[in-house]
Protein backbone atom coordinates (compact mmCIF):
# COMPACT_ATOMS: atom_id res chain seq x y z
CA UNK A 1 0.00 0.00 0.00
CA UNK A 2 1.47 3.45 -1.33
CA UNK A 3 0.18 5.21 2.32
CA UNK A 4 2.60 2.17 3.97
CA UNK A 5 5.35 2.94 2.00
CA UNK A 6 5.75 6.64 2.42
CA UNK A 7 5.15 6.45 5.81
CA UNK A 8 8.30 3.43 6.82
CA UNK A 9 9.99 6.12 3.94
CA UNK A 10 9.00 9.11 6.56
CA UNK A 11 10.65 6.71 9.57
CA UNK A 12 13.86 5.68 7.42
CA UNK A 13 15.96 8.56 8.09
CA UNK A 14 19.33 6.60 6.40
CA UNK A 15 17.27 5.46 3.48
CA UNK A 16 18.25 1.80 3.89
CA UNK A 17 14.78 0.67 3.81
CA UNK A 18 14.79 -0.81 7.27
CA UNK A 19 13.72 1.05 10.47
CA UNK A 20 16.41 0.82 12.81
CA UNK A 21 15.27 1.37 16.75
CA UNK A 22 16.99 4.35 17.16
CA UNK A 23 15.52 5.79 13.59
CA UNK A 24 12.03 4.62 15.50
CA UNK A 25 12.81 6.19 18.73
CA UNK A 26 13.60 9.15 17.30
CA UNK A 27 10.72 9.54 14.66
CA UNK A 28 8.39 8.57 18.27
CA UNK A 29 10.07 11.29 19.84
CA UNK A 30 9.84 14.51 17.47
CA UNK A 31 6.65 16.52 17.60
CA UNK A 32 7.34 17.28 14.16
CA UNK A 33 7.43 13.71 12.69
CA UNK A 34 3.39 12.99 13.54
CA UNK A 35 2.90 16.60 11.47
CA UNK A 36 5.58 15.02 8.75
CA UNK A 37 3.27 11.88 8.53
CA UNK A 38 0.02 13.45 8.42
CA UNK A 39 1.11 16.15 5.36
CA UNK A 40 2.56 13.12 3.67
CA UNK A 41 -0.61 11.54 3.32
CA UNK A 42 -2.87 14.64 2.82
CA UNK A 43 0.09 15.24 0.13
CA UNK A 44 -0.38 11.75 -1.35
CA UNK A 45 -4.59 12.39 -1.74
CA UNK A 46 -4.15 16.15 -3.35
CA UNK A 47 -0.79 15.54 -5.28
CA UNK A 48 -3.24 15.06 -8.27
CA UNK A 49 -0.25 15.90 -10.84
CA UNK A 50 2.13 13.19 -9.16
CA UNK A 51 4.73 15.67 -8.55
CA UNK A 52 5.59 14.47 -5.11
CA UNK A 53 4.63 17.68 -3.73
CA UNK A 54 1.88 20.26 -3.45
CA UNK A 55 1.25 23.02 -6.68
CA UNK A 56 -0.42 26.18 -5.91
CA UNK A 57 -3.90 24.86 -7.17
CA UNK A 58 -3.17 21.43 -5.01
CA UNK A 59 -2.39 23.99 -1.98
CA UNK A 60 -5.48 25.73 -2.44
CA UNK A 61 -7.47 22.88 -2.95
CA UNK A 62 -6.29 21.43 0.86
CA UNK A 63 -7.16 24.49 2.39
CA UNK A 64 -10.68 24.86 0.89
CA UNK A 65 -11.61 21.69 1.84
CA UNK A 66 -10.47 22.31 5.41
CA UNK A 67 -12.22 25.11 5.37
CA UNK A 68 -15.53 23.38 4.51
CA UNK A 69 -14.72 20.73 6.91
CA UNK A 70 -14.23 23.05 9.70
CA UNK A 71 -17.76 24.93 8.39
CA UNK A 72 -15.28 27.94 8.28
CA UNK A 73 -14.85 30.52 5.55
CA UNK A 74 -12.13 29.46 3.24
CA UNK A 75 -9.55 32.93 2.96
CA UNK A 76 -9.66 34.82 -0.03
CA UNK A 77 -7.09 33.31 -3.13
CA UNK A 78 -4.28 36.55 -2.45
CA UNK A 79 -4.20 35.53 1.35
CA UNK A 80 -3.71 32.14 0.24
CA UNK A 81 -1.03 32.62 -2.17
CA UNK A 82 0.92 34.77 -0.39
CA UNK A 83 1.07 32.09 2.55
CA UNK A 84 1.91 29.37 -0.25
CA UNK A 85 4.73 31.91 -1.42
CA UNK A 86 6.10 32.03 1.88
CA UNK A 87 6.24 28.87 2.74
CA UNK A 88 7.90 27.54 -0.71
CA UNK A 89 11.39 28.34 0.81
CA UNK A 90 13.35 27.45 -2.28
CA UNK A 91 11.10 29.07 -5.04
CA UNK A 92 10.16 26.43 -6.81
CA UNK A 93 6.61 27.34 -6.95
CA UNK A 94 6.07 23.71 -5.56
CA UNK A 95 5.78 22.96 -1.35
CA UNK A 96 7.50 19.66 -0.46
CA UNK A 97 6.55 18.07 3.28
CA UNK A 98 9.62 19.68 4.26
CA UNK A 99 8.50 23.35 3.60
CA UNK A 100 5.06 22.56 5.00
CA UNK A 101 6.34 20.88 8.37
CA UNK A 102 8.90 23.69 8.65
CA UNK A 103 8.21 25.67 12.67
CA UNK A 104 4.99 28.27 11.69
CA UNK A 105 6.00 30.89 14.41
CA UNK A 106 7.50 32.94 11.71
CA UNK A 107 8.28 36.96 12.33
CA UNK A 108 4.28 38.31 11.65
CA UNK A 109 4.62 39.94 8.18
CA UNK A 110 3.18 43.77 8.35
CA UNK A 111 3.17 43.41 4.75
CA UNK A 112 0.20 41.09 5.04
CA UNK A 113 -1.82 43.43 6.98
CA UNK A 114 -0.63 45.91 4.41
CA UNK A 115 -4.01 45.44 1.60
CA UNK A 116 -3.51 48.16 -0.17
CA UNK A 117 0.57 48.29 -0.38
CA UNK A 118 0.89 51.73 0.79
CA UNK A 119 3.68 50.81 3.17
CA UNK A 120 1.20 51.53 6.65
CA UNK A 121 -1.42 49.88 8.18
CA UNK A 122 -5.04 51.33 9.19
CA UNK A 123 -7.53 49.47 11.58
CA UNK A 124 -9.95 48.17 8.48
CA UNK A 125 -6.81 46.59 7.13
CA UNK A 126 -6.01 45.11 10.58
CA UNK A 127 -9.74 44.08 11.40
CA UNK A 128 -9.87 42.60 7.72
CA UNK A 129 -6.67 40.14 7.99
CA UNK A 130 -7.79 39.27 11.61
CA UNK A 131 -10.85 38.03 9.68
CA UNK A 132 -9.66 36.29 7.07
CA UNK A 133 -7.22 34.57 9.07
CA UNK A 134 -9.52 33.32 11.87
CA UNK A 135 -12.86 34.39 13.78
CA UNK A 136 -10.49 33.06 16.63
CA UNK A 137 -8.50 36.34 16.03
CA UNK A 138 -11.45 38.51 15.16
CA UNK A 139 -11.60 41.90 17.48
CA UNK A 140 -13.99 44.41 17.42
CA UNK A 141 -13.43 47.55 15.33
CA UNK A 142 -13.29 50.06 18.76
CA UNK A 143 -9.98 47.49 20.05
CA UNK A 144 -8.00 47.89 16.75
CA UNK A 145 -8.94 51.73 16.88
CA UNK A 146 -7.31 52.00 20.22
CA UNK A 147 -4.69 49.54 18.91
CA UNK A 148 -3.39 52.15 15.99
CA UNK A 149 -4.03 55.28 17.80
CA UNK A 150 -1.54 53.59 21.08
CA UNK A 151 1.35 52.92 18.95
CA UNK A 152 0.87 55.55 15.54
CA UNK A 153 4.08 57.28 16.97
CA UNK A 154 4.35 59.76 14.07
CA UNK A 155 0.45 60.96 14.85
CA UNK A 156 -0.78 59.75 10.77
CA UNK A 157 -3.57 57.75 12.29
CA UNK A 158 -2.20 54.69 10.44
CA UNK A 159 0.83 52.28 11.58
CA UNK A 160 4.41 52.50 9.71
CA UNK A 161 5.87 48.31 9.68
CA UNK A 162 7.62 49.54 12.53
CA UNK A 163 4.91 51.24 14.59
CA UNK A 164 3.04 48.05 14.00
CA UNK A 165 5.52 45.50 15.26
CA UNK A 166 5.86 47.32 18.70
CA UNK A 167 2.00 47.24 18.78
CA UNK A 168 1.72 43.54 17.71
CA UNK A 169 4.77 43.16 21.00
CA UNK A 170 3.00 44.96 23.28
CA UNK A 171 -0.86 44.01 22.61
CA UNK A 172 -0.33 40.35 21.70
Amino acid sequence: DRAVKHAVDAMDADHSGAISLTEYLHFALDPRAGKRLALELIRMHYDTDNSGTFGFIEFKKYLQDQAAADNATPPRVVLLYDIFRRLDVDRNLQLSVEEMAAPTHRPLDPGWFDLDGDGSITAEELHTMLYEVGGQYEMDMERLLRVVADGDADGTGTLSYDEFERAVNRHW
